[in-house]
């Protein structure tokens, strides 16, 4: 009872004009916005992109020291950092 054919993903989307034009699409009428999203190798493609750009954005926190705004708006502190953690994931 349900389930379907596995198959391998061997060639996933990459091409970044299909990937992020289903965000440009319009969510409303008929275009179905991220929901239209029809077969496999886009949504593997998609997780391509976003994993590269989180890993991308990680070393940038790493390498980069805050702007001056950031360093003044800001307690630096072990547990500022912990609620910070807390506050963004609720």
């Amino acid at each position: 009872p349900g389930g379907g054919d596995v198959r391998v993903i061997a060639n996933p989307t990459l091409n970044p004009g299909v990937i992020f034009g289903y965000l440009l699409k319009s969510p409303f009428g008929g275009d179905g916005w991220i929901a239209s999203v029809d077969n496999m190798e886009d949504i593997i493609g998609g997780h391509i992109w976003i994993g590269t750009l989180e890993i991308f954005g990680g070393l940038w926190h790493i390498l980069t020291k805050p702007w001056a705004w950031a360093r003044r708006a800001f307690v630096w502190s072990g547990e500022a950092y912990l609620s910070y953690s807390l506050a963004a994931i609720s």
